[in-house]
């Protein structure tokens, strides 16, 4: 579901809104990357504690980037491939790498 969220429909609304692939490609993996923000990010906000607020952002940032560059790779796979399949395989199989490298 994410990557006709991410890659075909917001990436191709962009897209034809925006008329430029790379800021397409770059708005959609950082809408990308914000939806995998941790509900950690939350609680701090709610709180008002913008010390935790900061050592939660300090924690989250590496694989914030991670998953923006992930979509950035996705959404030009999608352009350049068009399929749907393909994406959702690669992305399927990095999630899998992911979760074995760390031990499940």
């Amino acid at each position: 579901m994410e990557e006709v969220a991410f890659r075909v429909l917001l990436l191709t609304a962009l897209l034809d809104r925006l008329g430029s692939r790379c800021e397409a490609v770059f708005l959609s993996a950082v809408a990308f990357g914000l939806m995998h923000v941790p509900g950690a990010l939350a609680q701090p906000l709610f709180e008002v504690n913008w010390p935790l607020l900061q050592t939660v952002v300090q924690t989250y940032a590496p694989e914030f980037l991670f998953q923006v560059l992930l979509g950035l790779f996705l959404g030009a796979l999608w352009l350049r491939s068009g399929s749907i399949a393909l994406i959702a395989a690669v992305h399927t199989l990095l999630n899998l790498g992911s979760n074995f490298a760390v031990g499940i």
